[in-house]
Parts: structure tokens; C-alpha cells; sequence
């Protein structure tokens, strides 16, 4: 296995390198083809412009950035195989919006999917996806306030953040020590 590294300003151009690498690369047939990119957006773009090269897109596997390192970390001997990731995350945080708890304490925020409309899950669950994705922020840019919220007495909080505390507490709490976050296994 080897790494390769494209850079460019023209995506487009970079499509067809790639393109054109993994046309040229004779690995066996089972054998995949790992490719990082940033966002599920770009690997859907990327599987599409292969395949337009190409006239297929096949075992193709995509990751994101923090899935190569949490891999190389446990390869190197970390402690947890698995961390908090947005996979995960969403889930959790989608049934804590569900818990009766939550919706009595932050009644503010439950009201914009506590509607009888047909479209009531469909806000939960993109509400649980926009808060996933600000966590996921938070670990990489803001890891002072993960590592405050999962310290035992956690932080005083303005009213304006306290149910994110609160969801990720107890995100915490339901997932246990089995996935910890990004901050807990970079130190």
C-alpha cells in the first residue's frame, strides 16, 4: 500500500488525475482503493467524476481525514478502536431530542420538532445532524470546551448553550467509555 498526495486548485483536474491513477494502478480485484477527502458532498462528486473517466466507480472506498488518523492510532497501539464520530453521535443525540427529559427541560428548543405534522422526525433528525456537525467542530476547534463539559463538575453555561452541555453529557453518558472523543484520545 502507498500514499499518494494531488493537490490542486482545479478540482476538476484533480477528478481526472485520480481518474487516471486509478485506471493505471493494477491492484487485485478485491483489493479497494482508499480515497480521503473532506466531505460526503466531495466523495459523491468524486464517485461520479470516476466514473464519468473511468465508465465505472467501483471499491472505492472513502474516508475523512479523522478516519485515517483514528486508524493509523489504533494500528499504533491506541486504546480505543473506535471514537465519538458523527455516525454515532447522530444517533445518540437523535433519541436524547426523542427523551421526554429533554423536551420538558429545553422546551425552546424541542418546539421546532414537536409538531404534529408528518415532518416531525424529519426536523429531529436534521436537527440531530446540524448539532452532530457543530460537535464534530467543537473537538477540532474548540477542544478546551469538550475537555470543560466532560470534566465531572463540567462549566458554568450562559442559557444559550446549556442544552448543548446537557446533549453532550449525556451523549457521553449513554455511549459510555466505549467511544470516547477526539479530544480524549489526542492526548
Amino acid at each position: 500500500m502507498s500514499l499518494f498526495l494531488n493537490v490542486s486548485n482545479d478540482l476538476l483536474q484533480l477528478a481526472e488525475t485520480l481518474s487516471a491513477d486509478l485506471r493505471s494502478e493494477m491492484l487485485p480485484v478485491f483489493q479497494p482503493h482508499y480515497i480521503v477527502t473532506q466531505t460526503d458532498g466531495m466523495n459523491n462528486w468524486a464517485k461520479l467524476q470516476i466514473a464519468n473517466h473511468n465508465k465505472i466507480a467501483a471499491n472505492c472506498v472513502f474516508a475523512r481525514p479523522n478516519d485515517l488518523i483514528n486508524s493509523i492510532y489504533f494500528l499504533l497501539g491506541g486504546r480505543f478502536p473506535n471514537t465519538l464520530s458523527a455516525t454515532n453521535l447522530i444517533w445518540l443525540i437523535y433519541n436524547i431530542l426523542g427523551e421526554k427529559e429533554f423536551n420538558d427541560k429545553y422546551r425552546h428548543i424541542a418546539n421546532y420538532y414537536s409538531t404534529d405534522g408528518p415532518d416531525r422526525e424529519i426536523k429531529r433528525l436534521a436537527l440531530a445532524e446540524k448539532i452532530t456537525d457543530l460537535f464534530d467542530q467543537y473537538q477540532v476547534y474548540r477542544p478546551e470546551m469538550i475537555k470543560d463539559w466532560n470534566s465531572i463538575g463540567g462549566v458554568t453555561e450562559s442559557a444559550e448553550s446549556e442544552w448543548q452541555h446537557y446533549l453532550w453529557t449525556r451523549s457521553k453518558q449513554l455511549s459510555g467509555d466505549a467511544l470516547p472523543d477526539k479530544t480524549i484520545v489526542s492526548d
